[in-house]
C-alpha cells in the first residue's frame, strides 16, 4: 500500500464517518427539537385562538345588553309618551270631535288646531320631541290631522300598513 492509498482510505473512512455523523445528528434533532417546537407551535395558537374567541364572545354578549337595555329605555319613553296621550281628556275630545265633524267645517279645523297643540305638547319631554311626526287618521285611512301640513287630508287607505 502506498502512501496516497493509505491516505485516499482514510478520507474514504472520515467522509463516512462525518455522513453517518450527520445523518445520526439529524435522527437526534427532529425528535428532540423539531417535533416538541411543531406541538408547542401548535397549542400556542390553539389557546389563543379560544382566548379571543372568548374575549369576542364576551365583548359581544356585553354589546347585546348594552342595546337591549339601550332599547328598553327608549321602547319606555314611547310607552309613557303614549300611555299620557290616551289618558288626555282634552286630547280625546279633539279626536271625537274631529272624527264626527264634517270636513272643512269650523268645529272641524278647532279640533284638528286643539289636537295638534295637545299632541305638540304631549310629545315634549325636556325640551327634547319623543315622536318626531305624528299623524290622525280616520277610518278610512284619511289623514285627519297632522304635524306637517303636506300630510293633511292625504288618502293612505290604499298602502299595506294600513
Amino acid at each position: 500500500m502506498t502512501v496516497d492509498q493509505t491516505q485516499a482510505q482514510k478520507t474514504q473512512e472520515t467522509k463516512k464517518f462525518k455522513g453517518r455523523f450527520s445523518r445520526n445528528l439529524m435522527a437526534v434533532i427532529i425528535p428532540l427539537a423539531i417535533i416538541p417546537t411543531i406541538i408547542m407551535g401548535w397549542v400556542a395558537y390553539s389557546q389563543a385562538s379560544s382566548l379571543l374567541l372568548g374575549q369576542i364572545s364576551e365583548q359581544l354578549g356585553s354589546v347585546l345588553q348594552q342595546e337591549i337595555s339601550s332599547l328598553d329605555k327608549w321602547l319606555s319613553s314611547k310607552e309613557t309618551r303614549l300611555q299620557n296621550i290616551s289618558n288626555n281628556e282634552d286630547l280625546l275630545t279633539a279626536a271625537q270631535d274631529l272624527t264626527t265633524s264634517e270636513f272643512g267645517s269650523t268645529k272641524h279645523n278647532e279640533a284638528q288646531t286643539l289636537l295638534i297643540e295637545k299632541l305638540t305638547s304631549i310629545n315634549l319631554v325636556a325640551n327634547e320631541t319623543v315622536f318626531n311626526f305624528y299623524i290622525f287618521l280616520d277610518g278610512n285611512g284619511i289623514v285627519q290631522a297632522s304635524s306637517k301640513e303636506d300630510w293633511k287630508s292625504l288618502d293612505l287607505s290604499e298602502e299595506k300598513y294600513i
